[in-house]
């Protein structure tokens, strides 16, 4: 019974998981930082600790939303002349995959790509 239990909680959770996953990939960014934050909290968990859902595979679907959110917007050309997004938000989102990428070596390996396309 405890095992159908601890099923029943891991599947629960993945589903957390990819629920938190599509917010990420919400055009809004203060929905996109709170998911970010998710993952922060998540990665304070030893990765052989963690149910296999929320290892390499969850993290690296972290990639494709986090690099939309860090790139500049396709028109911009200044920020005087941008009026789709704020300056310093911009810059302080760019920089939060850092800190989940310090507790995960998958992923930490993977956000110095990021990093380099973004900058690029």
């Amino acid at each position: 019974m405890a095992r159908a239990s601890e099923n029943t909680c891991a599947v629960q959770a993945a589903a957390l998981g990819d629920a938190v996953l599509r917010c990420l990939e919400c055009p809004l960014r203060n929905v996109a930082e709170t998911a970010v934050e998710y993952f922060e909290t998540l990665s304070t968990v030893p990765v052989a600790e963690r149910s296999p859902a929320f290892r390499a595979p969850m993290f690296g679907r972290l990639l494709p939303p986090l690099l939309r959110h860090a790139r500049y917007p396709q028109s911009f050309t200044s920020w005087e002349e941008c009026i789709d997004d704020d300056c310093d938000e911009f810059h302080r989102f760019r920089w939060e995959p850092a800190a989940v990428a310090q507790y995960n070596p998958f992923i930490g390996s993977v956000c110095s790509f990021l990093v380099l396309q973004v900058c690029a």
